[in-house]
């Protein structure tokens, strides 16, 4: 109830609309008893039959008739519908007139007082008026104007007649008839009083019942309001996480009494992260709204829909034990996040990946089996976008040994376990190293010698590169200062950085330059080679950290060119040193037709550019003809040498050269992965 309403209650002139509305309602409850002043009227008029003529008597009892008639219409008016308070005067007003109508016609009654000097006469019209007003004080005492409209016309006229009258007796009965109707129209006012404060008091209570009714309507709405937001999202509308964990849970426990089957999906939008950054949190929001909306139109009637969190949600597919049909609705889901989405007057395309985990016998926990969701996420996020992946014990295994390899790639910097191995970059056909590259290796303790493509990729998802490459690059710059100070430094000595290296390390550059400060390097033997998806991602806003490691001095190449986003616009952009064609071009050559053009083409544009080049993971010689026929001299590969440590490269460097006997005991060792 608000502070108005609560000022009506306490306040009772405030409830007259009210209270008038009852008054009425009382009123129009009475008017059953319409009908006895027709009888009395007939009964007046055979009374006084002999006093006045027949048709004057008639047309009074007719005009009675159509009064009380027209009272009876409009009270049938009134409760053939609710009224409403702000009518009850109007109500009230009519109920009035009708009263003082009838009022009227019984007032000329007392005309029989003057035509006859009976006093049975007089006696019979002072009773029967008398019992009028009575009636009327009783019945229309509800509202004061509505009783006085009828016992003023009613006994005036009579009280007038006694008055009128010589005989001394008449007097009395006009005094007696005066005091009788003050009596009862005093006892009218009372009766009065006594309904409106009865009215009021009903109202006041109603009023307060009322008011606890809606605090309780208001409480149990509110409770309601906060059960439901406690297992709703408030972003989409969905169910939220505890909401999907109570459906899993209750048909866990299904599953285990009766043998049911059910399915669990977790979804993921992908790339959503970087539609947030780009477009904004709001953009992402509707985009959020629009994909929940979309997933649940396309599950409609098989499934239901939960958002876990963030850019995830759950699917519930509840009696579904068959893969197939699991397999129908993630195609579906897919399907319908595929179409592009606009908001805000943009067009965006995001896909989804899905992880798919089904009850059965063997999960002993309703946790585990969104665990193997969860996993299954995982692989669909790793295979790519818009991929769905149904969980397996080979994926659960995978995981758990990418887990075994992160607790010991995190320990493995303590343990000293890296190293540096080394490839010689060589000028053909004169054999001349104008190079080496730095290649990481992880001696783990009981996997032996890993290549970076084993744990590279970890290192960059865990964050762990920053840490990992700081340790390579001041093992690099140590390295070649110590070649330098043997006299046998090559002219270049690259070394691998990493996107995540390269712009999530915010101190990379201030780390490089410092390195070169301390081992007193020339920066131009350093080159830091990039690929080309960590220059795609530079042309997204952070070519001022290429810009600032191009400032040091450093060379800048991009390796395996040709295998990510090749662009002439990296060319125009960014000054590169050198390009390093990529190995699975030079694996086809000679005979690959495909291949040779591939490469020919990028030797015909690097000439153009005027930048130097350098051909990756030459093992024949039918591949180095090729190329030094093609116009590319430099090359690295396993024809010339492995990777091999620092001792074994230094020897390399003090000759100079790579000799024909150089060649042939290195082409028989080609062990290693070529994840170099």
């Amino acid at each position: 109830m608000t502070y108005e309403e609560r000022a009506q209650v306490a306040d009772p002139r405030a409830l007259d609309p009210a209270v008038l509305s009852e008054q009425v309602r009382v009123l129009y409850g009475s008017t059953a008893v319409l009908p006895v002043n027709l009888l009395n009227a007939v009964l007046t008029a055979w009374v006084a039959q002999s006093l006045y003529p027949r048709w004057v008597l008639l047309l009074w009892v007719g005009s009675l008739t159509v009064i009380v008639s027209l009272r009876l219409y409009n009270s049938w008016l009134y409760k053939s519908e609710p009224q409403p308070d702000d009518a009850a005067r109007r109500w009230a007003l009519r109920f009035t007139a009708g009263a003082t109508a009838t009022g009227c016609l019984w007032g000329l009654s007392a005309s029989i007082l003057l035509l006859t000097d009976d006093p049975s006469f007089h006696v019979f019209i002072a009773f029967v008026l008398g019992g009028m007003i009575a009636g009327s004080v009783t019945i229309d005492a509800a509202f004061l104007p509505a009783m006085l409209g009828f016992g003023a016309p009613t006994a005036m006229p009579a009280i007038l007649a006694f008055f009128a009258r010589p005989e001394p007796t008449s007097g009395t009965m006009g005094l007696m008839s005066a005091a009788f109707v003050m009596a009862l129209l005093l006892l009218g006012v009372r009766a009065n009083r006594w309904i409106v404060s009865l009215a009021r008091r009903e109202l006041a209570q109603a009023a307060l019942a009322a008011d606890l009714e809606k605090q309780i309507e208001v409480r149990e709405k509110a409770e309601q309001e906060m059960a439901r937001a406690m297992r709703t999202d408030l972003l989409s509308g969905l169910p939220n996480r505890e909401t999907f964990k109570e459906w899993v849970t209750e048909a866990f426990r299904g599953g285990e009494k009766d043998g049911a089957s059910f399915a669990v999906l977790y979804l993921d939008l992908d790339r959503f992260k970087e539609v947030n950054e780009t477009l904004g949190h709001s953009f992402g929001d509707e985009l959020l709204r629009a994909a929940a909306e979309r997933i649940g139109q396309a599950i409609r009637n098989t499934a239901s829909i939960a958002r876990i969190g963030g850019d995830e949600f759950g699917i519930f597919m509840k009696d579904s034990a068959r893969r197939e049909a699991v397999d129908e609705v993630a195609e579906k889901i897919i399907r319908s996040v595929a179409a592009p989405f606009t908001i805000m007057g943009k067009q965006v395309h995001v896909s989804v990946s899905i992880g798919v985990s089904i009850f059965g016998a063997t999960i002993v926990a309703p946790e585990e089996l969104l665990r193997r969701a969860d996993l299954a996420l995982y692989e669909a996020k790793s295979a790519g976008y818009n991929q769905r992946r149904f969980y397996s014990e080979a994926h659960d295994r995978a995981v758990r040994e990418r887990v075994t390899l992160f607790e010991e790639l995190n320990s493995a910097l303590e343990r000293e376990e890296f190293e540096l191995h080394y490839q010689p970059e060589v000028e053909w056909p004169s054999g001349r190293i104008i190079g080496v590259e730095a290649l990481l290796r992880w001696n783990h303790p009981s996997r032996g010698l890993l290549g970076p493509g084993a744990f590279i990729p970890l290192a960059e998802r865990t964050g762990l590169i920053t840490p990992i490459g700081a340790w390579a690059l001041a093992n690099v710059c140590r390295q070649a200062r110590l070649w330098r100070d043997l006299g046998i430094c090559p002219p270049i000595v690259g070394v691998n950085v990493s996107a995540a290296q390269l712009f999530t390390a915010s101190r990379f550059e201030s780390d490089l330059a410092r390195e070169l400060d301390m081992c007193d390097l020339d920066p131009s033997s350093i080159e830091i080679e990039l690929t080309e998806s960590v220059l795609m991602q530079s042309s997204r806003g952070e070519t001022t950290a290429i810009d600032r490691i191009r400032a040091l001095g450093v060379r800048i190449a991009i390796d395996d060119f040709g295998t990510g986003y090749s662009s002439l616009e990296y060319l125009l952009t960014y000054r590169v040193n050198r390009i390093k064609i990529a190995q699975q071009f030079v694996r086809g050559l000679p005979h690959d037709p495909g291949s040779a053009t591939i490469v020919r083409a990028t030797i015909g544009l690097v000439q153009e550019f005027g930048c130097e080049m350098l051909a990756e993971g030459v093992e024949t010689v039918g591949q180095l003809d090729f190329l030094v026929q093609a116009g590319c001299q430099s090359v690295q590969g396993f024809y010339f040498s492995r990777p091999v440590p620092a001792e074994e490269v230094t020897e390399l460097l003090r000759r100079g050269v790579i000799s024909p006997e150089d060649r042939a005991s290195n082409h028989a060792e080609m062990v290693l992965v070529q994840t170099a």
